[in-house]
Formats: C-alpha cells, sequence, structure tokens
C-alpha cells in the first residue's frame, strides 16, 4: 500500500511540474510614422486598466532585454519607426494561468513625449500555448488610435502584431 501511495505522489508531483513552466518573454512597442492616412474613426475607447499592476510583481522578474536588442536598434536607426518600450522578463506559468495584465504607458512618467501618448495593458496566459493580449491606445497629433489582439505565441518564434499607426514584435522562450 505504501509502495502504492509513493508511485501515485511521484506521478502528481511529475505531472505538476510538466504543468507549469517559466518563460522568457520581450516586447518591443512602437510608433509608426508612415503608417498611412487611416483616420481614427471617432474615440475607440480606452483600455481597461482597472485590474492592471505593475509588470513587477510576484512571479516575475524583470530582464535586459537582449533578445530584441538588433530588431531595436534597426527600428531606431530607421527614422520611420520610434520605440515607445521595450520589455523583457520571466514569468512562470501554469497551463491554465489566467492572464493577469499589467500596465504599458509612454513616457513612463510625466507629458507625452514628441506629442505621442501610449497607455494600455499586456497579459501574458497559457494553454495549450502562450497567449499574449495586447490592449494600446497611442494618441498623436489630436488622432486616438487602439490595437486590441489577442496571439497564440508558439516558443521561439518572433510574433509580428501589427496596426497602420503602431506595432508589437514579440517573443517568448521557454527557460530550462
Amino acid at each position: 500500500m505504501r509502495i502504492l501511495i509513493t508511485l501515485f505522489l511521484m506521478t502528481l508531483w511529475q505531472s505538476l511540474l510538466a504543468d507549469s513552466s517559466v518563460y522568457e518573454v520581450e516586447v518591443l512597442i512602437f510608433s509608426q510614422s508612415a503608417g498611412g492616412s487611416e483616420q481614427a474613426p471617432g474615440f475607440p475607447g480606452t483600455p481597461d486598466m482597472g485590474k492592471a499592476g505593475p509588470l513587477e510583481r510576484k512571479g516575475v522578474s524583470l530582464l535586459p532585454g537582449d533578445q530584441l536588442a538588433g530588431v531595436r536598434k534597426r527600428l531606431d536607426q530607421s527614422g520611420t519607426y520610434q520605440v515607445m518600450r521595450h520589455l523583457s522578463w520571466r514569468q512562470s506559468l501554469a497551463n491554465g494561468t489566467v492572464p493577469q495584465p499589467f500596465k504599458v504607458t509612454y513616457p513612463e512618467q510625466g507629458d507625452s513625449a514628441g506629442g505621442k501618448r501610449l497607455m494600455g495593458t499586456l497579459s501574458l496566459g497559457r494553454s495549450s500555448y502562450a497567449i499574449l493580449k495586447v490592449d494600446l491606445l497611442l494618441q498623436q497629433d489630436g488622432q486616438s488610435y487602439r490595437m486590441e489582439e489577442t496571439r497564440r505565441m508558439k516558443r521561439g518564434e518572433l510574433h509580428y502584431l501589427d496596426h497602420p499607426k503602431m506595432g508589437v514584435i514579440a517573443t517568448i522562450q521557454p527557460v530550462d
């Protein structure tokens, strides 16, 4: 009987370990100055910031952001794009994790930088795949543009979320 209980507990422990993984996530959020002539259709609403907290919280640790450094450099040098946020963090995600949004703003504090303001949320959850939810509002030149998108993130792939006035480049890597 004792052997059966031990085997059951070992099997349960292994399944719990398989359902929980640690990931490194890196995200670039940028505006596009050559984003076409799309007009904002009235006011697109605002992201729900009520339940959003800071990125730095229990179970999340900030990282320096090395994976997308080359992409950021090319965006900065292009003259067409302005990187507003470059975020990188490590997060534990159990299978079935409900995404907990965190706040994203630009500039981080104070008034708008160059007439641009960004506010919104990012969140990461997990089912069979990691799931990135983006809800961003960009205000520039007296117009407001909103990007709301949910993306299944395959490990190790570079993902591009597109909008005529802004973009998000994201990657997620499992940590061994």
